[in-house]
């Protein structure tokens, strides 16, 4: 099979080489394709290569000749030299050969093949084939030829046909009817080697007497041939009888035999087929899996994906409204200048102050004025994905550090994403970031550390900070025109954070603007509230300076007091770190400015409305050491009984019935002391509640004597 598919391939690529090979125009063809390839006919050459065994055409000044019998060739390079070379077997040239008009000898050679006829002479390289009547077979020619015993074909008609002779008559050489008695010795024409006689056409006829010996010689041998071949017959076909079963069975089993391994075989490529199909639809399966995630990643570079876009418009929208009733300060204008020329600025300040809605506004006004795009995103690594190249792009970053504390996971995401943001911003002019960061937080090695080029804005500096000019017009834009003349400049200018008490006001019920903006409870309360959980450390911080009310910073080191109040409120935050005395101060630093300011050289609450607010805050959760640890005026003014139902007029601190006895003993030990107006003139001791519970524990105390005390006053 494999011979047979080669040779037809070898066959097919002979004859498509045959096919596509190049061939000399035909007599008709070649006066156009001299003139087109060469200008001339006479110029035209078209020769067969005997070098490359291919025609070649090519041009020359002058045509060529050669002799009869003969033709032209290349010889050297396919237009090089030339040389003569005889014709064909199968051609003849009776005259000169012409190179400007013929490839090869003229006239092909006449073939001898029509009925009756056979070849008398083969012709040479001037002169065409003859052919003759075959008068063996009992022909003759219908026209008599030139020549008596054969003719020209390219030159006569050499028709033969049957010529029947009377019975016991032979067709002679010379085409007559003769006689077995009258056959000639010679003859004009020349004789063919067989003559069939009529009688029996199988029976050759010879003229000498040797040849007849030797049919006959060969007639016997092929019939001894014979003869054997079916002697041989008749003895093999018994023994083939007998072994034919065996070897019907034999052949049986050994086709079972096969089957049963082609079936194994079957079985086996059948099973190796299936686990590679599964392997090969699994590596399909995972590569398509990887070229969707690679597809998708490549759509995702630079492009914020669909479910944050939706976000940040809403982000966006929220900060539009916000901005409507924003104030332009100083401050604000401030910003905006340096960001024309930074690329990077940080606006910190304290809490409240409105760091955000500047931030808002300066990103707004550069998408108003230069066409940037407004990006809101919460870390820095959305700053990298979301980058788009020669695009003016804003990032803003509220609280990129943390709120309420330093947040180490997003300032080692800063560590990691820095240097990339940095080349950002150092390759591309159109692209700027604005950071917001509470004061509190804020170190001026956090650039550094992030490895940041930066312009801090410090909204509470003594240029920044809002004047009470700015104050009192947020304080117009936010509230009713009746309710900003209720608030004097006093109030004004008591917090830091007037912004965001007004935002509060005009969006939540709490209360008469005069008592809210005088007393923000929910404000103040909210923050620390986060502080307990953000920043214990820094919640414990203001917790001692709420009970000690003023710390200097030198001798708080030494004073055995703190250090036993800072291990009870340790106990009481359930916090997992003792702070540090020094720790504790440099968080009150932090604070400063906020909740805390430094006076001669001693820490205490910007006033004492802040001092009150902030004790109430945090004795939520340090009950006991506030009682415990307050001075006798703080709980004469702030603690009362929380059965006791009276008007106030400061945050007082509820003393719930599981801390009764606490108070009770605080009070008691109030009265041992001689504090007796701290303890009687409050006004709860008006209230019949009250001195029953207090008398029933002086009592139930081990200070009876104080006990009898109290009922003879």
């Amino acid at each position: 099979m494999y011979i047979c598919s080669l040779c037809l391939i070898m066959s097919l690529w002979k004859l498509t080489e045959s096919g596509v090979s190049f061939h000399c125009p035909v007599q008709s063809h070649w006066k156009h394709r001299a003139e087109t390839y060469c200008g001339s006919v006479d110029g035209y050459f078209c020769l067969f290569n005997q070098n490359e065994h291919y025609f070649t055409e090519f041009c020359r000044k002058h045509q060529d000749f050669e002799a009869p019998g003969r033709k032209l060739i290349v010889a050297g390079s396919s237009n090089g030299t030339l040389q003569g070379a005889n014709c064909d077997s199968e051609f003849y040239q009776p005259f000169k050969f012409l190179s400007s008009g013929s490839s090869r000898c003229v006239y092909e050679k006449s073939y001898c093949s029509e009925e009756g006829l056979v070849t008398s002479r083969n012709g040479t390289l001037e002169k065409d084939r003859s052919c003759r009547c075959d008068y063996t077979r009992g022909y003759d020619f219908i026209v008599q030829p030139k020549h008596r015993c054969h003719c020209e074909p390219s030159e006569e008609d050499c028709s033969c046909h049957l010529k029947i002779c009377p019975s016991n008559y032979i067709l002679s050489p010379d085409y007559e009817c003769l006689n077995e008695n009258e056959w000639k010795p010679s003859f004009y024409c020349d004789s063919i080697s067989t003559v069939v006689l009529p009688k029996d056409p199988e029976i050759p006829l010879w003229t000498d007497n040797s040849s007849l010996e030797s049919y006959a010689l060969a007639k016997r041998k092929a019939a001894r041939v014979v003869v054997l071949v079916l002697f041989i017959l008749m003895f093999s076909v018994p023994i083939i009888i007998l072994v034919l079963p065996i070897i019907e069975e034999r052949l049986y089993r050994m086709k079972r035999k096969r089957t049963e391994v082609d079936e194994k075989i079957a079985s086996q490529i059948a099973i190796e087929k299936s686990s590679w199909k599964k392997q090969i639809d699994a590596f399909d399966s995972e590569k398509q899996e990887l070229k969707g995630k690679i597809c998708r990643l490549e759509d995702n570079i630079g492009k914020v994906p669909y479910h944050v876009l939706e976000l940040q418009e809403e982000t966006l929208l929220k900060w539009s409204n916000e901005l409507t009733k924003f104030v332009i300060t100083k401050a604000a204008q401030s910003v905006y200048k340096s960001i024309q020329t930074k690329k990077l600025v940080a606006i910190i300040g304290p809490t409240g102050t409105g760091k955000s809605m500047c931030a808002y506004h300066i990103a707004f006004r550069l998408k108003n004025e230069y066409g940037y795009t407004i990006v809101p995103v919460r870390q820095p690594s959305d700053i990298t994905q979301y980058y788009l190249p020669g695009t003016n792009q804003v990032f803003i970053i509220d609280d990129f550090i943390g709120k309420y504390a330093l947040d180490e996971a997003e300032a080692v995401s800063w560590e990691k994403e820095g240097p990339f943001i940095h080349k950002i911003l150092s390759n591309d002019d159109q692209t700027k970031v604005i950071l917001t960061c509470r004061k509190s937080i804020w170190h001026p090695e956090i650039c550094e550390r992030f490895r940041l080029s930066d312009f801090v804005c410090d909204l509470h500096t003594d240029e920044l900070r809002l004047t009470l000019l700015e104050k009192r017009t947020i304080c117009e834009t936010y509230l009713e025109k009746n309710d900003a003349k209720v608030i004097n400049d006093d109030i004004i200018m008591m917090y830091p954070f007037l912004p965001s008490l007004c935002s509060i006001f005009t969006s939540k019920d709490v209360g008469t603007v005069e008592h809210f903006f005088t007393l923000p409870v929910q404000f103040i309360e909210k923050e620390i509230d986060s502080y307990k959980m953000k920043s214990p450390v820094r919640y414990i911080s203001l917790a001692v300076l709420a009970i000690e009310q003023k710390i200097p910073k030198k001798s708080f080191f030494d004073n055995i007091r703190t250090e036993e109040l800072i291990k009870n409120l340790f106990g009481e935050s359930g916090s997992q770190i003792l702070p540090s005395k020094r720790l504790i101060i440099s968080q009150l630093e932090a604070l400063t400015d906020t909740y805390v300011k430094v006076d001669n050289d001693c820490f205490e609450f910007i006033h004492e409305t802040m001092q009150t607010i902030v004790l109430y805050c945090i004795a939520k959760t340090f009950i006991n050491s506030v009682l415990k640890y307050c001075r006798s005026a703080v709980i004469k003014n702030q603690v009362e009984l929380a059965c006791v139902k009276e008007e106030e007029t400061v945050p007082v601190i509820k003393i719930t019935p599981e801390h009764e006895e606490a108070y009770f003993t605080r009070l008691a030990r109030d009265l041992s002391e001689g504090q007796l107006v701290d303890v009687f003139e409050k006004n709860q001791s008006a209230f019949p509640i009250f001195r029953e519970k207090f008398l029933e524990f002086l009592k139930n105390s081990k200070t009876g004597k104080n006990g009898k005390r109290m009922q003879t006053v």
